[in-house]
Protein backbone atom coordinates (compact mmCIF):
# COMPACT_ATOMS: atom_id res chain seq x y z
CA UNK A 1 0.00 0.00 0.00
CA UNK A 2 1.25 3.46 -0.56
CA UNK A 3 0.49 5.24 2.12
CA UNK A 4 0.34 2.68 4.31
CA UNK A 5 2.05 -0.74 5.96
CA UNK A 6 1.03 -3.85 4.13
CA UNK A 7 1.61 -7.01 6.64
CA UNK A 8 3.23 -9.81 4.95
CA UNK A 9 3.38 -12.42 7.78
CA UNK A 10 0.36 -12.26 9.77
CA UNK A 11 -1.13 -15.49 11.09
CA UNK A 12 -4.38 -16.97 12.34
CA UNK A 13 -6.29 -19.90 11.55
CA UNK A 14 -9.71 -21.32 11.30
CA UNK A 15 -12.11 -19.37 13.54
CA UNK A 16 -9.35 -16.41 13.15
CA UNK A 17 -12.27 -13.83 12.38
CA UNK A 18 -13.59 -13.92 15.98
CA UNK A 19 -10.20 -13.65 17.22
CA UNK A 20 -10.22 -9.70 15.98
CA UNK A 21 -12.61 -9.00 18.54
CA UNK A 22 -11.41 -10.89 21.80
CA UNK A 23 -7.91 -11.79 21.47
CA UNK A 24 -7.90 -15.26 22.53
CA UNK A 25 -6.29 -18.49 20.74
CA UNK A 26 -8.99 -20.62 19.30
CA UNK A 27 -7.94 -24.21 19.14
CA UNK A 28 -10.55 -26.39 17.60
CA UNK A 29 -13.24 -25.44 14.96
CA UNK A 30 -15.79 -23.12 14.50
CA UNK A 31 -19.19 -22.65 15.81
CA UNK A 32 -22.30 -24.37 13.77
CA UNK A 33 -25.50 -22.41 13.50
CA UNK A 34 -27.13 -25.32 16.14
CA UNK A 35 -24.95 -25.07 18.41
CA UNK A 36 -26.35 -24.08 21.83
CA UNK A 37 -22.70 -22.63 22.96
CA UNK A 38 -21.01 -19.47 21.73
CA UNK A 39 -18.23 -17.53 23.31
CA UNK A 40 -18.45 -17.31 26.61
CA UNK A 41 -19.99 -14.46 28.38
CA UNK A 42 -17.24 -14.11 30.90
CA UNK A 43 -15.03 -12.84 28.07
CA UNK A 44 -14.77 -9.36 27.06
CA UNK A 45 -14.55 -7.82 23.25
CA UNK A 46 -13.33 -4.94 21.72
CA UNK A 47 -16.32 -2.83 21.33
CA UNK A 48 -17.18 -3.22 24.93
CA UNK A 49 -13.52 -1.60 25.73
CA UNK A 50 -13.91 1.11 23.15
CA UNK A 51 -17.24 1.96 24.33
CA UNK A 52 -16.14 2.63 27.15
CA UNK A 53 -13.43 5.00 25.57
CA UNK A 54 -16.85 6.55 24.27
CA UNK A 55 -17.05 5.17 21.02
CA UNK A 56 -19.87 4.40 19.10
CA UNK A 57 -19.84 0.38 17.67
CA UNK A 58 -21.17 -0.56 14.64
CA UNK A 59 -20.92 -4.20 13.63
CA UNK A 60 -21.88 -4.89 9.68
CA UNK A 61 -21.87 -8.63 8.16
CA UNK A 62 -20.38 -12.04 9.75
CA UNK A 63 -20.75 -11.99 13.63
CA UNK A 64 -20.18 -15.94 14.10
CA UNK A 65 -19.56 -16.25 17.90
CA UNK A 66 -22.91 -17.48 18.87
CA UNK A 67 -26.58 -16.91 19.10
CA UNK A 68 -28.44 -19.68 20.31
CA UNK A 69 -29.24 -17.02 23.34
CA UNK A 70 -30.01 -13.66 22.47
CA UNK A 71 -27.15 -12.52 25.36
CA UNK A 72 -24.92 -13.76 23.16
CA UNK A 73 -25.43 -11.86 19.99
CA UNK A 74 -23.65 -8.53 19.09
CA UNK A 75 -26.25 -6.20 20.71
CA UNK A 76 -25.92 -7.49 24.13
CA UNK A 77 -22.42 -7.68 23.37
CA UNK A 78 -20.94 -4.21 23.03
CA UNK A 79 -22.37 -2.96 19.48
CA UNK A 80 -25.14 -0.26 18.59
CA UNK A 81 -26.36 -1.93 15.70
CA UNK A 82 -25.91 -5.25 13.76
CA UNK A 83 -26.89 -5.75 10.05
CA UNK A 84 -25.36 -9.40 9.24
CA UNK A 85 -25.63 -12.96 9.62
CA UNK A 86 -25.14 -15.03 13.19
CA UNK A 87 -23.30 -18.06 10.87
CA UNK A 88 -20.30 -18.29 9.44
CA UNK A 89 -22.15 -18.25 5.65
CA UNK A 90 -24.90 -18.07 3.94
CA UNK A 91 -26.45 -17.27 0.09
CA UNK A 92 -25.32 -13.82 -0.84
CA UNK A 93 -28.37 -13.18 -2.78
CA UNK A 94 -31.38 -15.23 -0.73
CA UNK A 95 -29.49 -15.12 2.47
CA UNK A 96 -30.18 -18.60 3.99
CA UNK A 97 -27.66 -20.63 5.39
CA UNK A 98 -27.39 -24.50 4.91
CA UNK A 99 -25.29 -26.69 7.36
CA UNK A 100 -26.35 -30.36 6.88
CA UNK A 101 -30.21 -30.50 7.71
CA UNK A 102 -30.72 -27.17 8.72
CA UNK A 103 -31.57 -24.69 6.28
CA UNK A 104 -33.10 -21.37 7.04
CA UNK A 105 -33.05 -17.00 7.16
CA UNK A 106 -29.58 -16.03 8.11
CA UNK A 107 -29.94 -12.22 7.66
CA UNK A 108 -30.94 -9.79 10.90
CA UNK A 109 -31.29 -6.27 11.71
CA UNK A 110 -30.16 -6.79 15.37
CA UNK A 111 -33.11 -9.88 16.65
CA UNK A 112 -35.39 -9.25 14.08
CA UNK A 113 -35.04 -11.24 10.35
CA UNK A 114 -34.26 -8.71 7.61
CA UNK A 115 -36.71 -10.74 4.88
CA UNK A 116 -37.22 -7.24 2.95
CA UNK A 117 -33.81 -7.81 1.72
CA UNK A 118 -34.37 -10.80 -0.06
CA UNK A 119 -32.62 -10.78 -3.47
CA UNK A 120 -30.20 -8.03 -3.15
CA UNK A 121 -26.49 -9.08 -3.21
CA UNK A 122 -25.13 -9.56 0.51
CA UNK A 123 -21.81 -7.64 -0.38
CA UNK A 124 -23.62 -4.66 -1.76
CA UNK A 125 -25.94 -4.70 1.51
CA UNK A 126 -23.72 -4.65 3.82
CA UNK A 127 -21.67 -1.70 1.93
CA UNK A 128 -24.45 0.39 1.41
CA UNK A 129 -24.85 -0.01 5.50
CA UNK A 130 -21.39 0.88 6.43
CA UNK A 131 -22.23 4.14 4.08
CA UNK A 132 -24.96 4.86 6.09
CA UNK A 133 -23.36 4.67 9.18
CA UNK A 134 -20.65 6.47 7.98
CA UNK A 135 -23.06 9.21 6.83
CA UNK A 136 -24.89 9.48 9.69
CA UNK A 137 -22.28 9.05 12.48
CA UNK A 138 -22.18 11.70 15.16
CA UNK A 139 -19.10 13.85 15.57
CA UNK A 140 -19.05 13.85 19.22
CA UNK A 141 -17.90 10.44 19.36
CA UNK A 142 -15.96 8.25 17.72
CA UNK A 143 -16.20 5.65 15.79
CA UNK A 144 -15.56 2.49 15.73
CA UNK A 145 -17.10 0.04 12.24
CA UNK A 146 -16.59 -3.78 12.19
CA UNK A 147 -16.96 -4.86 8.73
CA UNK A 148 -16.93 -8.45 8.69
CA UNK A 149 -17.99 -9.22 5.15
CA UNK A 150 -18.90 -12.69 4.07
CA UNK A 151 -17.23 -12.11 0.52
CA UNK A 152 -15.08 -14.40 -0.05
CA UNK A 153 -16.42 -17.23 1.92
CA UNK A 154 -18.36 -19.62 0.00
CA UNK A 155 -22.04 -19.95 -0.08
CA UNK A 156 -24.42 -22.86 0.19
CA UNK A 157 -24.02 -26.04 -2.04
CA UNK A 158 -26.68 -25.18 -4.83
CA UNK A 159 -24.29 -22.13 -5.54
CA UNK A 160 -20.61 -21.75 -3.53
CA UNK A 161 -19.61 -18.61 -5.48
CA UNK A 162 -22.47 -16.21 -6.35
CA UNK A 163 -21.66 -13.34 -7.70
CA UNK A 164 -23.23 -11.37 -10.31
CA UNK A 165 -22.77 -12.82 -14.28
CA UNK A 166 -22.05 -9.25 -15.67
CA UNK A 167 -18.93 -9.17 -13.13
CA UNK A 168 -18.21 -12.67 -14.21
CA UNK A 169 -18.05 -12.00 -17.35
CA UNK A 170 -14.94 -9.42 -16.73
CA UNK A 171 -12.65 -12.86 -16.21
CA UNK A 172 -13.68 -14.87 -18.85
CA UNK A 173 -9.32 -14.84 -19.55
CA UNK A 174 -9.28 -17.42 -16.44
CA UNK A 175 -9.47 -20.90 -17.61
CA UNK A 176 -10.92 -22.29 -14.58
CA UNK A 177 -14.85 -21.23 -14.54
CA UNK A 178 -14.88 -21.58 -10.68
CA UNK A 179 -11.34 -19.27 -10.12
CA UNK A 180 -14.03 -16.95 -12.58
CA UNK A 181 -16.66 -17.16 -10.07
CA UNK A 182 -13.99 -16.32 -7.01
CA UNK A 183 -12.64 -13.33 -9.07
CA UNK A 184 -15.97 -12.02 -9.61
CA UNK A 185 -17.09 -12.35 -5.75
CA UNK A 186 -13.47 -11.03 -5.31
CA UNK A 187 -14.15 -7.77 -7.53
CA UNK A 188 -17.52 -7.02 -5.46
CA UNK A 189 -15.48 -7.21 -2.10
CA UNK A 190 -12.82 -4.35 -4.36
CA UNK A 191 -15.70 -2.36 -4.79
CA UNK A 192 -17.08 -2.13 -1.11
CA UNK A 193 -13.43 -1.31 0.09
CA UNK A 194 -13.43 1.50 -2.28
CA UNK A 195 -16.83 3.07 -1.21
CA UNK A 196 -16.56 2.72 1.96
CA UNK A 197 -13.03 4.82 2.23
CA UNK A 198 -14.58 7.23 -0.26
CA UNK A 199 -17.46 7.52 2.22
CA UNK A 200 -15.01 8.18 4.93
CA UNK A 201 -13.01 10.76 3.22
CA UNK A 202 -16.04 12.45 1.78
CA UNK A 203 -16.99 13.20 5.64
CA UNK A 204 -13.46 14.00 6.83
CA UNK A 205 -13.24 11.03 8.89
CA UNK A 206 -9.55 10.07 7.57
CA UNK A 207 -8.11 13.06 9.13
CA UNK A 208 -7.68 10.89 12.63
CA UNK A 209 -8.52 7.16 11.48
CA UNK A 210 -7.44 3.86 11.32
CA UNK A 211 -8.55 1.73 8.13
CA UNK A 212 -7.62 -2.35 8.79
CA UNK A 213 -8.29 -4.85 5.74
CA UNK A 214 -7.23 -8.18 6.89
CA UNK A 215 -8.28 -11.76 6.12
CA UNK A 216 -8.43 -14.44 9.18
CA UNK A 217 -6.94 -17.73 7.76
CA UNK A 218 -5.55 -19.06 4.50
CA UNK A 219 -7.49 -19.75 1.52
CA UNK A 220 -9.63 -22.70 1.10
CA UNK A 221 -8.38 -23.68 -2.31
CA UNK A 222 -9.49 -27.21 -4.56
CA UNK A 223 -12.48 -27.64 -3.64
CA UNK A 224 -12.18 -27.42 0.14
CA UNK A 225 -15.68 -25.74 1.72
CA UNK A 226 -16.27 -25.96 -2.25
CA UNK A 227 -14.13 -22.45 -3.30
CA UNK A 228 -11.46 -22.15 -5.49
CA UNK A 229 -8.84 -19.67 -3.56
CA UNK A 230 -5.28 -19.99 -4.42
CA UNK A 231 -2.72 -20.22 -1.94
CA UNK A 232 0.08 -21.17 -3.80
CA UNK A 233 3.13 -21.34 -3.24
CA UNK A 234 2.04 -21.86 0.12
CA UNK A 235 0.99 -25.28 1.65
CA UNK A 236 -1.63 -26.93 2.60
CA UNK A 237 -5.61 -25.59 2.74
CA UNK A 238 -7.62 -23.30 5.04
CA UNK A 239 -7.91 -25.69 8.31
CA UNK A 240 -4.16 -27.26 8.24
CA UNK A 241 -1.66 -26.23 9.78
CA UNK A 242 0.74 -25.68 6.45
CA UNK A 243 1.38 -22.19 5.68
CA UNK A 244 -1.53 -22.16 3.15
CA UNK A 245 -3.53 -22.78 6.33
CA UNK A 246 -2.29 -20.10 8.46
CA UNK A 247 -0.31 -17.62 6.82
CA UNK A 248 -2.80 -14.69 5.48
CA UNK A 249 -2.40 -10.78 5.11
CA UNK A 250 -3.41 -7.60 5.63
CA UNK A 251 -2.64 -3.84 5.36
CA UNK A 252 -3.11 -0.88 7.97
CA UNK A 253 -3.54 3.14 6.82
CA UNK A 254 -3.60 5.71 9.02
CA UNK A 255 -2.31 9.58 9.03
CA UNK A 256 -0.90 8.51 12.76
CA UNK A 257 1.63 5.75 10.53
CA UNK A 258 4.88 7.43 11.21
CA UNK A 259 6.81 4.84 8.42
CA UNK A 260 4.40 4.09 5.77
CA UNK A 261 4.52 3.00 2.02
CA UNK A 262 6.10 -0.53 2.88
CA UNK A 263 5.90 -4.14 3.44
CA UNK A 264 5.79 -5.52 6.85
CA UNK A 265 8.02 -8.45 7.97
CA UNK A 266 7.48 -8.35 11.39
CA UNK A 267 5.49 -11.01 13.50
CA UNK A 268 1.70 -10.70 13.78
CA UNK A 269 -0.92 -12.50 14.75
CA UNK A 270 -4.79 -12.16 14.74
CA UNK A 271 -5.33 -11.95 18.30
CA UNK A 272 -2.67 -8.65 18.14
CA UNK A 273 -5.42 -6.68 16.52
CA UNK A 274 -7.74 -5.60 19.80
CA UNK A 275 -4.46 -5.04 22.21
CA UNK A 276 -3.03 -3.10 19.03
CA UNK A 277 -5.98 -0.83 18.12
CA UNK A 278 -6.82 -0.48 22.02
CA UNK A 279 -4.03 1.08 22.16
CA UNK A 280 -3.73 3.57 19.95
CA UNK A 281 -7.31 4.42 20.50
CA UNK A 282 -5.24 5.72 23.82
CA UNK A 283 -6.93 2.35 25.98
CA UNK A 284 -4.88 1.34 28.94
CA UNK A 285 -3.23 -1.70 28.09
CA UNK A 286 -4.01 -3.08 31.80
CA UNK A 287 -7.53 -3.01 31.56
CA UNK A 288 -7.20 -5.85 28.90
CA UNK A 289 -6.21 -8.93 31.23
CA UNK A 290 -4.91 -11.97 30.49
CA UNK A 291 -5.00 -12.10 26.63
CA UNK A 292 -3.06 -14.38 23.92
CA UNK A 293 -2.66 -11.10 21.84
CA UNK A 294 0.68 -8.41 21.65
CA UNK A 295 0.13 -4.66 21.37
CA UNK A 296 2.31 -4.17 17.96
CA UNK A 297 1.28 -0.48 17.16
CA UNK A 298 4.72 0.72 17.45
CA UNK A 299 6.15 -2.11 15.49
CA UNK A 300 3.55 -1.24 12.46
CA UNK A 301 3.52 2.80 13.10
CA UNK A 302 7.36 2.99 13.41
CA UNK A 303 8.96 -0.43 11.59
CA UNK A 304 10.19 -1.34 15.00
CA UNK A 305 11.36 -4.57 16.78
CA UNK A 306 7.78 -6.47 17.04
CA UNK A 307 7.38 -7.60 20.59
CA UNK A 308 6.28 -10.67 19.33
CA UNK A 309 8.88 -13.74 18.89
CA UNK A 310 6.81 -16.47 18.63
CA UNK A 311 3.51 -17.59 17.03
CA UNK A 312 1.48 -20.44 18.82
CA UNK A 313 -0.73 -21.94 15.78
CA UNK A 314 -2.49 -24.72 17.52
CA UNK A 315 -2.10 -27.18 20.12
CA UNK A 316 -5.38 -29.19 19.32
CA UNK A 317 -5.59 -33.02 20.96
CA UNK A 318 -9.42 -33.35 19.51
CA UNK A 319 -7.88 -32.95 15.80
CA UNK A 320 -4.10 -34.39 16.38
CA UNK A 321 -1.95 -31.84 15.27
CA UNK A 322 -0.05 -28.99 16.45
CA UNK A 323 2.48 -26.05 15.04
CA UNK A 324 4.95 -23.60 16.55
CA UNK A 325 6.65 -20.57 15.22
CA UNK A 326 9.64 -18.77 17.21
CA UNK A 327 11.77 -16.94 15.47
CA UNK A 328 13.09 -17.58 11.85
CA UNK A 329 11.78 -21.71 12.63
CA UNK A 330 8.16 -23.50 12.32
CA UNK A 331 7.68 -26.82 14.00
CA UNK A 332 3.96 -28.90 12.77
CA UNK A 333 3.48 -31.98 14.82
CA UNK A 334 0.87 -34.53 13.43
CA UNK A 335 -0.16 -36.92 16.28
CA UNK A 336 -2.11 -39.99 14.02
CA UNK A 337 -2.90 -41.67 16.66
CA UNK A 338 -5.33 -38.94 18.07
CA UNK A 339 -6.65 -38.29 15.05
CA UNK A 340 -8.43 -41.88 13.74
CA UNK A 341 -11.41 -41.80 11.34
CA UNK A 342 -12.39 -38.30 12.22
CA UNK A 343 -11.32 -35.81 8.52
CA UNK A 344 -14.03 -32.93 8.99
CA UNK A 345 -15.01 -30.91 5.13
CA UNK A 346 -12.45 -33.18 3.74
CA UNK A 347 -14.73 -33.54 0.11
CA UNK A 348 -14.41 -36.88 -1.30
CA UNK A 349 -14.09 -35.43 -5.02
CA UNK A 350 -10.38 -34.64 -3.84
CA UNK A 351 -8.73 -37.67 -4.46
CA UNK A 352 -5.19 -38.79 -2.86
CA UNK A 353 -3.30 -41.50 -1.39
CA UNK A 354 -3.75 -41.62 2.28
CA UNK A 355 -1.07 -42.36 4.54
CA UNK A 356 -0.60 -41.31 8.47
CA UNK A 357 2.66 -42.09 9.92
CA UNK A 358 4.35 -41.13 13.09
CA UNK A 359 7.59 -40.30 11.19
CA UNK A 360 8.34 -36.68 11.20
CA UNK A 361 6.14 -34.82 9.17
CA UNK A 362 7.70 -32.04 6.88
CA UNK A 363 6.49 -29.36 4.73
CA UNK A 364 7.16 -26.02 2.50
CA UNK A 365 5.47 -23.25 1.10
CA UNK A 366 7.01 -24.32 -2.62
CA UNK A 367 8.75 -26.84 -3.98
CA UNK A 368 10.46 -26.63 -7.75
CA UNK A 369 10.27 -29.66 -8.95
CA UNK A 370 7.47 -30.43 -10.96
CA UNK A 371 6.55 -33.98 -9.43
CA UNK A 372 5.77 -32.00 -6.12
CA UNK A 373 2.16 -32.50 -6.71
CA UNK A 374 2.13 -35.84 -7.92
CA UNK A 375 3.84 -37.26 -4.37
CA UNK A 376 2.70 -34.71 -2.42
CA UNK A 377 0.14 -37.61 -1.08
CA UNK A 378 3.00 -40.39 -0.32
CA UNK A 379 4.81 -37.67 2.41
CA UNK A 380 6.26 -39.60 5.60
CA UNK A 381 3.58 -37.51 7.93
CA UNK A 382 0.56 -36.33 7.24
CA UNK A 383 -2.12 -33.25 7.66
CA UNK A 384 -5.96 -34.15 7.85
CA UNK A 385 -4.66 -38.17 6.93
CA UNK A 386 -2.95 -36.59 3.62
CA UNK A 387 -6.06 -35.09 2.05
CA UNK A 388 -4.53 -31.69 2.04
CA UNK A 389 -1.07 -31.83 2.67
CA UNK A 390 0.03 -30.93 -0.79
CA UNK A 391 -0.30 -27.36 -3.07
CA UNK A 392 -3.44 -26.42 -3.86
CA UNK A 393 -4.98 -23.54 -6.31
CA UNK A 394 -3.26 -21.96 -9.37
CA UNK A 395 -0.34 -19.72 -9.34
CA UNK A 396 -1.45 -16.96 -11.24
CA UNK A 397 0.90 -17.44 -14.02
CA UNK A 398 -1.04 -19.97 -15.86
CA UNK A 399 -2.91 -17.41 -18.21
CA UNK A 400 0.56 -16.28 -19.56
CA UNK A 401 -1.69 -14.54 -23.04
CA UNK A 402 -3.21 -12.30 -20.28
CA UNK A 403 -0.88 -9.29 -19.63
CA UNK A 404 -0.82 -7.62 -15.78
CA UNK A 405 -3.13 -4.39 -16.54
CA UNK A 406 -1.62 -2.07 -14.07
CA UNK A 407 -4.45 0.51 -15.04
CA UNK A 408 -7.24 -1.67 -14.39
CA UNK A 409 -5.23 -1.59 -10.64
CA UNK A 410 -4.88 1.77 -10.31
CA UNK A 411 -8.64 2.29 -12.00
CA UNK A 412 -10.44 -0.07 -9.45
CA UNK A 413 -12.81 1.10 -7.27
CA UNK A 414 -9.96 1.01 -4.01
CA UNK A 415 -7.51 2.00 -6.37
CA UNK A 416 -8.96 5.38 -7.00
CA UNK A 417 -10.18 5.70 -3.30
CA UNK A 418 -6.75 4.92 -1.82
CA UNK A 419 -5.03 6.99 -4.22
CA UNK A 420 -6.95 10.08 -2.77
CA UNK A 421 -5.71 9.44 0.65
CA UNK A 422 -2.38 10.30 -0.03
CA UNK A 423 -1.19 11.05 -3.15
CA UNK A 424 -1.35 9.32 -7.09
CA UNK A 425 0.42 6.29 -6.82
CA UNK A 426 2.70 5.35 -9.77
CA UNK A 427 2.44 2.36 -11.93
CA UNK A 428 6.37 1.66 -10.75
CA UNK A 429 5.04 1.57 -7.45
CA UNK A 430 2.48 -0.76 -8.58
CA UNK A 431 4.63 -3.25 -9.86
CA UNK A 432 7.52 -2.44 -6.88
CA UNK A 433 4.74 -3.69 -4.40
CA UNK A 434 3.28 -6.58 -6.36
CA UNK A 435 7.04 -7.58 -6.98
CA UNK A 436 7.34 -7.72 -3.22
CA UNK A 437 4.33 -10.00 -2.55
CA UNK A 438 6.14 -12.54 -4.80
CA UNK A 439 7.51 -15.41 -3.91
CA UNK A 440 10.42 -17.03 -7.01
CA UNK A 441 11.70 -20.57 -6.93
CA UNK A 442 15.19 -21.56 -8.22
CA UNK A 443 16.05 -25.13 -6.89
CA UNK A 444 19.75 -24.14 -7.66
CA UNK A 445 19.50 -21.67 -4.27
CA UNK A 446 17.81 -24.55 -2.49
CA UNK A 447 20.78 -26.36 -2.70
CA UNK A 448 23.24 -23.50 -2.01
CA UNK A 449 21.29 -22.52 1.42
CA UNK A 450 19.54 -25.34 2.60
CA UNK A 451 21.49 -26.67 5.60
CA UNK A 452 23.79 -28.96 5.22
CA UNK A 453 23.99 -27.59 1.55
CA UNK A 454 22.25 -30.11 -0.02
CA UNK A 455 18.94 -29.14 -1.43
CA UNK A 456 15.98 -29.38 0.86
CA UNK A 457 13.56 -32.13 -1.26
CA UNK A 458 10.18 -32.50 1.78
CA UNK A 459 8.67 -34.62 -0.15
CA UNK A 460 11.33 -37.52 0.28
CA UNK A 461 13.33 -36.53 3.65
CA UNK A 462 13.00 -34.23 6.60
CA UNK A 463 14.69 -30.97 5.91
CA UNK A 464 14.96 -27.67 7.70
CA UNK A 465 16.48 -24.22 6.88
CA UNK A 466 16.14 -20.37 8.12
CA UNK A 467 12.92 -18.57 6.64
CA UNK A 468 14.95 -15.12 6.13
CA UNK A 469 18.05 -17.04 4.46
CA UNK A 470 15.98 -16.99 1.11
CA UNK A 471 14.73 -13.28 1.97
CA UNK A 472 16.80 -10.56 -0.73
CA UNK A 473 17.18 -13.64 -2.95
CA UNK A 474 15.24 -15.71 -5.59
CA UNK A 475 13.71 -18.06 -3.62
CA UNK A 476 11.74 -17.25 -0.12
CA UNK A 477 10.65 -20.62 1.03
CA UNK A 478 9.51 -21.46 4.44
CA UNK A 479 9.96 -25.29 5.71
CA UNK A 480 7.91 -26.64 8.76
CA UNK A 481 9.12 -29.55 10.72
CA UNK A 482 8.58 -31.80 13.51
Amino acid sequence: MVSGVTLAVLWGDRGSSEMVLHSLYTQHTVLYGAEPRGLPLSEKLLPQYLKALGYATHIVGKWHLGHFQKEYTPTYRGFDSHLGLWTGHHDYFDHTAQEGNYWGLDMRRGLEPAWDLHGQYSTDVFTNEAVKLIDSHNFSRPLFLYLAHAAVHSSNPYNPLPAPDIVVAKYAHLQDYTRQRFAGVLHKLDESVGKVVAALQNRGLLQNSIVVFTTDNGGPAAGFNINAASNWPLRGVKNTLWEGGVRGAALIWSPRLVKSGRVASQLFHMTDWLPTLYSAAGGDLSHLGDIDGLNAWESLSQDSPSNRTQVLHNIDDEYGNAALTVDDWKIVKVYPHLLGERVEELPSVHPTEIRTSDLPVIGSLVYCESSALDHAATEAGTSYQGQWDSWYGPSGRENSSHSYDIDQVLGSMTGRALTSLHRAATPAQILALRTQAEVHCDPEVSEMISPPHQPCKPLEASCLFNIKDYVGVNCLTVHERT
